[in-house]
């Protein structure tokens, strides 16, 4: 699928099942998965996704189109900047105030017009509020900001670099 930078969300869910079809047959799981229905979905979230809700609109899909039910939704929120590492704007903490529900546990604020945001704390809270359950939630505690060769960061290194997961189905 050729795509400039991304795909479109009207094609996302087409894609989404193609590749999980193939993921499958090779035995292969991705990040969100219903066990009873075995549907697997992977969402990316940095900020901007964050803002646009992406984790509850790939929930409403799998809950209200592909009938999971979110007792039976298991979710694993990957390696990512860590809240002590994530500064960002105020530009961007009043995109994520405007989020439909309380933001304030997941902003510090600083002296410089400045906020530590917990990214991974915002998509937990949608799915939270998606119904998924709380033991059903995994969280990775690796920054990919920190000094680590094991993970690039943009915002680190000033330069492009590319993340590689591997997500294997147990039967």
């Amino acid at each position: 699928y050729s795509s400039k930078p991304h795909i479109g969300t009207d094609r996302l869910v087409i894609v989404v099942k193609n590749i999980r079809k193939k993921i499958e047959k090779l035995g292969g799981e991705v990040k969100l998965q219903c066990k009873l229905e075995k549907l697997i979905c992977a969402i990316h979230s940095g900020w901007m996704g964050t803002t646009k809700q992406i984790s509850k609109k790939a929930l409403d899909i799998l809950i209200n189109q592909e009938g999971c039910k979110p007792q039976n939704i298991h979710a694993f929120i990957g390696a990512s900047i860590a809240y002590h590492s994530f500064e960002v704007g105020m530009e961007v903490v009043e995109k994520i105030k405007a989020l439909p529900f309380n933001t304030s546990p997941y902003i510090t604020y600083k002296d410089s017009n400045k906020a530590y945001v917990d990214n991974k704390g915002l998509n937990y809270q949608m799915l939270i509020n998606a119904g998924i359950q709380k033991a059903h939630i995994t969280i990775d505690k690796n920054d990919t900001f920190a000094e680590n060769e094991s993970f690039f960061s943009y915002r680190r290194d000033k330069a492009c670099g590319r993340h590689l997961s591997f997500i294997v189905r147990k039967e």
